[in-house]
């Protein structure tokens, strides 16, 4: 019930008071406080493969680089979301990061061959990827450093050791992102596996954001030179107002196909081409330019960072959150 007054204060004009943070994280998609709260410890557990750290191999140095659990779930929780977002929708991202961190490192253990090194995963560390370290936080976040740490470090203590599980008892394949169409997306159109915690859902939030749609505009010679440079070898010699043909979206407005010269491109691969922020987007041609009217951020699939913010700031808790974008999955208390 109170989920659905979250959606419905939305769709009725809420939407124009959430104020813009700008996602410092991917778009797409990752000091040491007290033990785990009264709150998980009533949680079911799942046991994992943990020894309550994660072995990083930092790329930049070839070496490998050993967090606590809790301490990385603050420098991933930073790198995903900006402070100023509302706790209980950091709440949310710092479990979805656990629990994509997790499986990972389950994974990687479990399923260790000769090549292994002994990391759960990689990352260039030098430049902050998937997880920012001490120094990084403090570049970033300058004075402020010491009052956003402590606020992150509370975060991250209020849901330390909760993950979201699928219908097998298995973590979840999780998805998260930072803005959506106004719906996000059904694993099996973007990634092509069917989950029933990820599916389309509405995420009406999204559409306040200032940069939810942008616009990329190239001229004739410029849409077809990055073509031609990424797929070598499709035709465009006809006229330009011939170019583009017919498309195939998902239901939820992704381009899943598209007809250009006579190749038929995913919607993804032309995303990548043109450095688009989603592959929801519309193309055409005006005044003799190619116009990309992109809508969102990221793959849409799973957790929509700023809709996420946007229920919070509306009274939604984080398991409300969760609950809402990936459709009921269990939360439940990951044993070492």
């Amino acid at each position: 019930m109170k989920k659905r007054l979250f959606i419905l204060l939305a769709a009725i004009g809420m939407m124009a008071l959430l104020p813009f943070f700008s996602v410092t994280g991917s778009s797409d998609s990752t000091g040491s406080p007290t033990d785990s709260s009264s709150e998980t410890e009533r949680e079911p557990q799942i046991s994992g493969t943990t020894d309550g750290k994660f072995r990083i191999l930092d790329t930049s140095s070839g070496k490998i680089i050993t967090v606590s659990d809790k301490e990385f779930c603050v420098g991933a929780l930073a790198y995903e979301m900006p402070p100023g977002y509302e706790e209980e929708a950091l709440k949310a991202q710092c479990v979805a990061c656990y629990t994509h961190f997790c499986r990972l490192r389950r994974q990687k253990r479990s399923e260790a061959g000769e090549s292994w090194q002994g990391e759960d995963f990689q990352a260039d560390l030098s430049t902050g990827q998937y997880y920012l370290n001490n120094e990084c936080l403090q570049k970033r976040w300058g004075s402020q450093y010491n009052e956003l740490r402590k606020k992150m470090e509370k975060v991250v203590e209020d849901c330390f050791g909760l993950v979201l599980m699928d219908d097998n008892g298995e973590l979840l394949d999780v998805g998260y992102f930072a803005i959506s169409s106004g719906k996000t997306e059904a694993a099996a159109d973007i990634f092509g596996f069917d989950s029933p915690h990820l599916q389309a859902v509405i995420s009406p939030f999204d559409k306040s954001a200032p940069d939810a749609c942008t616009v990329v505009r190239l001229s004739s010679e410029e849409f077809k030179n990055k073509l031609s440079e990424r797929f070598p070898d499709l035709s465009l010699e006809a006229p330009p107002s011939t170019w583009i043909g017919d498309c195939q979206r998902t239901a939820s407005g992704s381009v899943i196909t598209i007809d250009i010269g006579e190749q038929t491109i995913s919607g993804p691969a032309v995303r990548e081409c043109f450095d688009l922020r989603s592959a929801n987007f519309e193309l055409s041609i005006q005044k003799e330019q190619f116009c990309f009217r992109v809508y969102g951020y990221g793959h849409g699939v799973g957790l929509s960072q700023y809709g996420a913010n946007g229920m919070a700031m509306q009274g939604a808790d984080f398991r409300e959150i969760l609950d809402h974008y990936y459709s009921q999955a269990p939360i439940v208390s990951l044993e070492s």
